[in-house]
């Protein structure tokens, strides 16, 4: 008799209940029926009830229309309780032999649970079996990520509003040399499928196997490129394996996987998220990169020392970042002093974890803090399209607000990253008009002494790479009027900052050239060395010599002390 019941039930539950009459005659079910049933089938037949009057089986939850369901994605399938196993196991071999991936039961064979392609969520919904589809959405803790949080505001206390990026980074592709990527984790999927993230070369085993298996590759990648965890979600993420499994390698590996991103083209951007002892090479690497028009962002490193002893962080032509927690305090491990830029979140960071297409982990370190002003980096270039390398610099560079509780124990660095840039994002530089007042104009056969000179302190505009940097701390020195060969020696007199002199031709509105560069040349005065550059000079044109100092480099307040000939008429 029970069955029978069930079975009229059952039949009922399969009906169209749009109309009143259809409802009614499940009501009637329930008042009359049910009581022979038990409280235990009444109540399962309640919740048939409560599921039906929702929406059919098969319905699919999490999706505006059945025409934006994706290429792939995480999905929640509803079975029908009265299903049996051999149904369940039919249901999975069915997809399999199709070339799905295998779904999981859970829930006690409530639910099936995995990645499903576009097609296979079509054919389950035809099945008797499946009750409802449902976007597997990602919960987490109410309220925004504090690295994220963190950025987007000047100062604390955090707002926790949802994060507002500058940009997204689109068209920009950021190189993580780590430990590799997995490049399937669902902080990278797109929406329509597919994924912003991929593999580029393994120089660890010599292949272009990028497995994270140490974990830390997909951790930083997130955090610049993640969909609900990153700084930039528009960007492209390629892994370039340069540590091995246990998260160590050497300068060498290091250099290979810069020359790599190096020998690409496009709006690139390296994340170094490793640090060792002083190495002139890997500083060097660096500097080429730089020189190259590609940005590095590298931690300071952990060993809660002067940043200025360990490479890559100490190189001028990084962006050198140190690790802050949720109180704009230092984190002890970080490296510190004059060789940073500032200070970001790493601490504690939530973000991708490799182990897991769609799971997460916490995570800190200066790595974190990094890939952090990485993703800051991605979405200015991305906003701003053609940014030069100079102009780019000088922008990160100033994207922090000082905070008074940063104890960094140099008493130099106090500022903790703010994604927003310092100045406009289309600065116009009116015709005729030059890329900044200049400090200084200086003539033929002269020599010029500058005591506690400033520093410029604003970067000139679509200015072409010349082998220097010419941001925040350069000094523009303006030449013109004379026709014939001319050679400019720089010296940085009573201090110990060498020079890098590099000579442009032109204005900011006629566009400038770069007429030659040079580091060292030969020593001037005790530890420091001067810079020399020889050039032919036209009358009717305007020349610039830019100067700064290369230990000066990250002290853009500085006073410092400069000699600069300029010897005209020279063979």
């Amino acid at each position: 008799y029970q069955r029978r019941v069930h079975g009229i039930f059952a039949a009922a539950m399969e009906r169209e209940t749009s109309s009143m009459m259809s409802i009614l005659d499940v009501l009637f079910l329930f008042v009359c029926i049910a009581p022979a049933l038990g409280d235990d089938a009444t109540n399962y037949w309640r919740g048939r009830l409560r599921l039906h009057l929702a929406g059919k089986k098969g319905n699919l939850f999490g999706v505006a229309s059945e025409a934006q369901v994706p290429e792939e994605g995480d999905y929640l399938v509803r079975l029908e309780p009265a299903s049996t196993a051999a149904e369940r196991a039919t249901m999975l071999q069915t997809l399999n032999e199709n070339g799905g991936q295998a779904l999981n039961i859970i829930g006690g064979d409530m639910f099936a649970h995995g990645r499903l392609k576009r097609s296979e969520v079509a054919q389950l919904r035809r099945l008797a079996m499946v009750l409802y589809i449902q976007t597997d959405d990602r919960m987490k803790i109410t309220g925004e990520e504090w690295h994220r949080d963190r950025i987007d505001q000047a100062q604390l206390p955090l707002s926790g509003t949802p994060f507002a990026p500058y940009g997204t980074g689109a068209g920009v592709t950021v190189y993580v040399l780590c430990t590799g990527l997995l490049t399937s984790h669902r902080e990278f999927r797109k929406p329509a499928g597919g994924s912003r993230a991929s593999w580029g070369f393994n120089f660890i085993d010599g292949n272009t196997d990028c497995t994270d298996v140490q974990g830390h590759g997909t951790h930083l990648a997130a955090i610049v490129a993640g969909n609900s965890v990153g700084v930039a979600a528009g960007a492209q993420v390629i892994g370039v394996k340069v540590l091995g499994n246990d998260g160590n390698g050497f300068a060498s590996t290091v250099i290979k996987g810069m020359e790599y991103v190096l020998a690409r083209s496009g709006r690139r951007i390296i994340l170094l998220a490793s640090s060792g002892p002083i190495s002139a090479a890997l500083d060097d690497e660096v500097h080429k990169a730089y020189s190259a028009g590609v940005l590095v962002v590298a931690s300071a490193g952990n060993n809660g020392a002067n940043g200025c002893n360990f490479s890559p962080g100490r190189s001028d032509y990084a962006i050198t970042i140190g690790a802050s927690d949720q109180t704009d305090h230092r984190v002890s491990s970080s490296n510190y002093g004059a060789c940073l830029n500032y200070y970001a979140p790493g601490k504690s960071l939530h973000s991708a974890d490799a182990s897991n297409a769609n799971g997460y982990r916490y995570w800190s370190g200066t790595s974190q803090a990094a890939a952090v002003v990485g993703g800051v980096a991605a979405s200015y270039l991305g906003a701003w399209n053609s940014l030069s390398i100079s102009r780019l610099y000088d922008a990160i560079t100033r994207s922090s607000t000082a905070v008074s509780s940063i104890n960094d124990p140099s008493g130099v660095r106090n500022g903790v990253s703010f994604s927003r840039p310092p100045f406009p994002t289309t600065p116009a530089a009116p015709p005729g008009s030059l890329c900044v007042t200049p400090s200084a104009t200086v003539k033929c056969n002269s020599v010029t002494n500058f005591g506690n000179l400033q520093t410029s302190p604003l970067a000139p505009d679509r200015v072409p790479a010349c082998g220097g940097f010419y941001g925040s701390t350069s000094i523009w020195l303006k030449f013109t009027g004379y026709s014939g060969t001319v050679l400019v020696t720089t010296c940085s007199t009573q201090t110990n900052y060498d020079t890098h002199l590099s000579v442009y031709g032109g204005t900011c509105a006629g566009g400038l050239t770069c007429v030659g560069s040079n580091d060292d040349a030969t020593p001037c005065v005790p530890s420091t060395t001067a810079s020399k550059v020889t050039f032919t000079a036209v009358a009717s044109n305007t020349y610039w010599f830019v100067v700064r100092p290369y230990n000066a480099f990250s002290q853009p307040s500085s006073t410092w002390h400069l000699s600069v000939t300029v010897s005209c008429g020279l063979v």
